[in-house]
C-alpha cells in the first residue's frame, strides 16, 4: 500500500469564472470539478489513487 496525500488547488480568479479543475496521475484524469456540472466533481478509477470522494468540493483538500 502507497502512502497517503493530501491535495489541494487554491486560485484567484479575481473577475473570471473557473471552468474546470482536472488532476492526473500518470496521464490519466482521476479527479475533476467543473463547477456548472451536476454533480460538480466527480473522480474516475485510476490503478493506485483512492479519492475520498465525500470530502471533495470547492475549495476543499482530497
Amino acid at each position: 500500500m502507497g502512502n497517503a496525500a493530501t491535495l489541494s488547488c487554491q486560485f484567484e480568479l479575481e473577475k473570471a469564472t473557473l471552468y474546470s479543475v482536472r488532476w492526473y496521475f500518470e496521464g490519466e484524469e482521476f479527479y475533476r470539478f467543473v463547477p456548472k456540472e451536476s454533480p460538480p466533481a466527480r473522480t474516475f478509477p485510476v490503478s493506485g489513487i483512492t479519492v475520498d470522494h465525500p470530502t471533495c468540493s470547492a475549495g476543499s483538500k482530497i
